[in-house]
């Protein structure tokens, strides 16, 4: 005979189950939209921010969390997720703020990374995915990883053809503060200086010393062009 309390833990494990399924169960996707390689075609590279799935939160318009294993898709700015033993594609309009984290052994240190689609940026269509750098009530600093394909050669002839095709990554940065938007096709201190175009940027990055081989040296110039109310 089971115990009161036995009976109480069983209650508890079997309705944990059933919210869990229905989590998964209700997770909005659009369907046939996994990107898969074509037939007769190679490609060489990866259109993934990360070739692995990572432990990722998904938060949807109503503000309510899943637990999924994502990963990023820079060539069609989808993020998709591995669900019921298969690779789906979430709807974007249904989950506007996706975040991942993990321990990156290479670096020796925790990789943190939250994409939202709520900005408005000029070129970039409607619900796009932009990663979150910094943000803060006065500015937002994105950035925008996608992956092109360009074709390297094709070999053979007829049906016994096959045409190479190479996943290759861009980044860009945006500062956005208010009306204002500034563009950064590189991280350097040349496309850093000429795009906020002001002395004083010149100024702080020699005293700072920044070289722009790292993020946080753009958040530091951001967070003082803030203080100095100059973005």
């Amino acid at each position: 005979m089971i115990s009161r309390n036995k009976l109480i833990i069983y209650i508890f494990l079997i309705c944990t189950a059933s919210v869990l399924s229905a989590q998964i169960a209700n997770l909005q996707v659009s369907p046939n939209q996994v990107l898969r390689e074509e037939k007769g075609k190679k490609f060489s590279g990866s259109r993934f921010l990360y070739e692995g799935y990572k432990n990722g939160l998904i938060l949807d318009f109503h503000g309510e969390v899943t637990t999924e294993l994502v990963r990023f898709d820079g060539h069609k700015n989808n993020i998709e997720v591995y669900n019921d033993g298969k690779p789906v594609i979430i709807k974007k309009y249904y989950y506007p703020e996706i975040k991942i984290e993990f321990f990156d052994e290479v670096l020796g240190k925790k990789v943190n990374h939250v994409w939202k689609n709520k900005f408005v940026i000029q070129g970039y269509g409607e619900d796009y995915y932009f990663e979150v750098i910094d943000e803060n009530k006065n500015y937002v600093i994105l950035k925008d990883f996608s992956v092109d394909v360009v074709e390297l050669k094709e070999t053979g002839y007829g049906e016994g053809s096959e045409v190479t095709l190479k996943y290759v990554p861009k980044i860009k940065y945006f500062v956005k503060a208010g009306d204002n938007i500034y563009e950064l096709e590189k991280l350097n201190k040349l496309e850093v200086s000429d795009t906020f175009g002001k002395e004083n940027v010149k100024d702080f990055i020699k005293q700072e010393k920044l070289k722009f081989k790292e993020e946080g040296d753009l958040i530091r110039l951001v967070q003082h062009l803030n203080e100095a109310r100059a973005l």
